[in-house]
């Protein structure tokens, strides 16, 4: 524990001795985040996606219908057997 908090100790003099540390402390982590970010993205898209309806009502009929409609699925395939 003694030796953690003389690393704090001395990285905290460094810090405030060396000014170009602390501005890289505050400035790195903004500049990544406007480089960064827009160019991650979550958002999923074309899908490939095989249906098998074996029940055949009109509730799973109605949810490949929504999946149809939607963008982010492509290549149906369809088995209702």
């Amino acid at each position: 524990m003694r030796t953690i908090l003389y690393l704090i100790r001395k990285e905290f003099i460094q810090i405030f001795r060396n000014r170009f540390i602390s501005k890289a402390i505050f400035a790195m982590p903004i500049i990544q985040l406007l480089i960064l970010v827009p160019a991650v993205t979550f958002e999923i898209k074309n899908i490939r996606l095989c249906i098998i309806d074996r029940e055949m009502s009109v509730e799973s009929r109605d949810i490949i219908s929504s999946l149809q409609g939607s963008e982010f699925f492509s290549n149906y395939q369809y088995n209702f057997q």
